[in-house]
């Protein structure tokens, strides 16, 4: 049972806890299966940059249909996404699972200090949502895979779930509005009535990041240690 102090906390502190319980679940779980740790590290190696230069270089040199837009499409949506992905981070400045759960310890290095949101998730992302709109269609496998890259930046416990999720909603968000700038593919055509919803998401992480204080701050993580970490996981 959480406690009262718990119960009392802000609902980004109690998300904070709540990630932070996820995230232990995970890592005690999966700690000692050193094959999948092995097998979620070689996925996350794919998320890495260099990757998607490669993959556009010889998508645009097979001249594959669309290719002029996929690569356009992801130079912009890449120069539009990783800005925001370091103001974010710089923004909240959330501290890496490690560093605030007990007992758990990142089976990979993070290339950075903070935790939220996951870029290898964003970039993932906006690369899947970019090769869906203009090769695959709706059955878009690439959105496995991305997937797969976000679970494995959790389960390498180099971030917390919650990371992941905005990481997503990141990526596939900026891809969007990339296509709709550049109108490649007739991308504005089939995606008229997104304008809306990209104006939700913006208001919604506008209004989180006013609250950023609140989230993954030194004062919530004193409070979650202050808890005995929702009494030695047994909440």
């Amino acid at each position: 049972m959480l406690s009262v102090q718990t119960a009392a906390m802000s609902p980004l502190a109690r998300l904070h806890q709540w990630d932070a319980l996820i995230l232990n679940r995970v890592f005690q779980g999966v700690r000692y299966r050193q094959k999948l740790t092995h097998v979620m590290a070689t996925v996350s190696r794919t998320g890495d940059g260099p990757l998607y230069a490669v993959t556009a270089m010889a998508v645009w040199l097979a001249e594959i249909p669309r290719a002029d837009a996929f690569c356009l499409t992801l130079m912009l949506a890449f120069a539009i996404e990783r800005p925001i992905y370091y103001l974010l981070k710089n923004s909240f400045k959330r501290n890496r699972p490690e560093q605030v759960v007990p007992g758990v310890i990142a089976v990979v290095v993070p290339a950075d200090q903070f935790s939220f949101p996951s870029g290898h998730t964003s970039a993932a992302f906006c690369f899947a949502t970019i090769a869906g709109v203009l090769f695959t269609g709706s059955l878009n496998p690439l959105f496995i895979w991305a997937t797969a890259v976000g679970v494995s930046r959790v389960v390498l416990a180099v971030h917390f779930p919650c990371d992941v999720l905005a990481g997503a909603m990141a990526g596939s968000a900026i891809a969007l509005i990339s296509g709709l700038l550049l109108g490649t593919g007739g991308w504005a055509a089939e995606h008229s009535n997104f304008a809306a919803s990209i104006q939700k998401l913006l208001d919604f992480l506008l209004n989180v990041i006013a609250q950023r204080e609140l989230f993954g701050s030194s004062g919530t993580d004193e409070m979650l240690h202050r808890t005995s970490y929702c009494q030695k996981m047994h909440c």
